[in-house]
């Protein structure tokens, strides 16, 4: 008696579409991703929300970071280097934060840092330069 009305043919139709669409999210998603459509219990859009809240925005932080980090330079020698550095030094630890994988490591951080340095600094990038290249022949002692 109740079955042909027409609020059950639209939950009907909702039900279908909300199946058809956690179907896809979960044939989608592998890895880390998996268990946030899998918790939702077959709700797509919970399943959705959930993608959304884990990765959107770290992804625009990460990118939002990264390019703070590329654009750090030290334009004159009137500016404080210890404040640059600390400025390199967060941006390197926020992004680390986010993602481990897309942290600077020590190396890129030198080579940042020597290629953003004013020409005033050259014999500092210099003595850099020959430090790390001096610790990199060393032989590793063999006790």
């Amino acid at each position: 008696m109740g079955e042909d009305t027409p609020g059950t043919e639209e939950a009907k139709k909702i039900k279908k579409e909300n199946d058809t669409t956690y179907y896809f999210l979960i044939q989608s998603v592998t890895g880390t991703a998996f268990p946030y459509v899998e918790n939702a219990n077959g709700h797509a859009r919970t399943a959705w929300k959930n993608l959304c809240k884990q990765y959107t925005p770290e992804e625009e932080d990460l990118v939002d970071l990264e390019s703070r980090f590329v654009k750090c330079i030290l334009t004159n020698t009137q500016k404080d280097p210890e404040e640059w550095f600390n400025n390199i030094e967060y941006l390197n630890a926020q992004v680390e934060k986010i993602s481990k994988q897309s942290k600077t490591s020590e190396i890129q951080l030198k080579a940042h840092v020597i290629a953003n340095l004013p020409s005033e600094y050259s014999e500092v990038i210099t003595a850099s330069v020959v430090q790390s290249s001096e610790q990199s022949h060393k032989v590793p002692a063999h006790h």
